[in-house]
């Protein structure tokens, strides 16, 4: 029997995770409407044109080409170019309060940036070769088993399987904070926060992000920082037109007031105009947002509250 069959689908939030996530349970059969508070899609990601000049209002680099370029492919989605930014992938300003501004380059070619650092800090050059290893054992290890994994899954099995893989690094060095794991690296807190900067990605400082985060500076020296031809909007449009083609109601100006739980099962999502009737709702909203949004069932508010509470006392960024 297929799970899918008349099951209706509600997914909250039409950002990029919101619509892609839609996309693909269209595709499998599901029935799926898709609720966006907003005028139009998109979420962080979008553009804003004003006297003929395209500003990006979210993300102004993209990472991980692969991971978007199988999902384009999954979704049949067509037309839409990353360009790599060659040589260097972006500069980094240093200076203020009255001091000279001083520049740093990232650049993809691994001798380039050896003589960059070796330039600034005697012995840094070979000191950056070390780190790229260090970086680059993280993102081998992290992305498989903990990016692109669903943990809520992890099992003795597979714990045990990752062990071989998880002896070719340090665990101090994945463990410990990126900047104390940077210091062993560098005495220049120039160099340091060039590789440091990248928690902030994910809402974290380098004092407080575990030194495995180095995989998002190993990636943009890996495999490259790339850039939309177009503009950010483009990737939100290319998606967004595929997902309705693909049959997915796409309601905008439709704020989610409530997630609506009854006897521990999901009814549906309340909004201004009625209740949305559902048999699975997905929320893309920022973590701690969904939780305050479920209503109903005691059992179901009080874990939500909980959840909700836990957060609030966590230092975090929704990007």
């Amino acid at each position: 029997m297929n799970v899918s069959s008349g099951k209706q689908v509600v997914v909250v939030g039409g950002g990029v995770g919101g619509l892609c996530t839609a996309g693909l349970l269209k595709k499998n059969g599901f029935r799926v409407k898709l609720l966006e508070k907003n005028h139009e899609c998109g979420g962080r990601l979008s553009s804003e044109s004003i006297d003929g000049y395209r500003f990006d209002t979210g993300p102004s680099l993209l990472l991980f080409p692969r991971t978007y370029t199988e999902m384009f492919t999954s979704l049949g989605v067509v037309g839409i170019e990353l360009e790599e930014i060659q040589p260097a992938a972006y500069r980094l300003f240093y200076g203020g309060d009255g001091h000279a501004v001083d520049t740093l380059d990232l650049l993809v070619d691994e001798e380039q940036m050896v003589e960059q650092f070796e330039a600034r800090e005697k012995g840094a050059g070979q000191q950056y070769r070390g780190f790229l290893k260090m970086a680059r054992g993280a993102l081998d290890l992290g992305m498989p088993n903990f990016i692109e994994r669903d943990l809520s899954k992890v099992s003795a099995k597979s714990l045990v399987e990752l062990l071989p893989q998880a002896t070719k690094v340090n665990p101090l060095e994945l463990l410990g904070p990126l900047d104390l794991v940077l210091r062993r690296f560098f005495k220049s807190r120039k160099l340091r926060q060039m590789f440091t900067f990248q928690s902030l990605y994910v809402g974290l400082t380098p004092q407080t992000s575990p030194g495995v985060f180095s995989l998002l500076a190993a990636t943009e020296l890996t495999d490259g920082v790339y850039y939309p031809i177009g503009g950010f909007k483009t990737i939100r449009d290319g998606i967004e037109n595929v997902v309705r083609e693909m049959g997915v109601e796409v309601s905008t100006s439709t704020e989610a007031e409530g997630i609506v739980v009854d006897g521990g099962r999901v009814l549906g999502v309340r909004t201004a105009t009625g209740l949305v009737e559902a048999d699975i709702v997905v929320c893309n909203r920022d973590l701690a947002d969904s939780y305050a949004l479920v209503e109903g069932d005691p059992r179901a508010v009080a874990y939500a509250e909980a959840k909700h509470k836990k957060l609030g006392t966590r230092a975090y960024s929704s990007g």
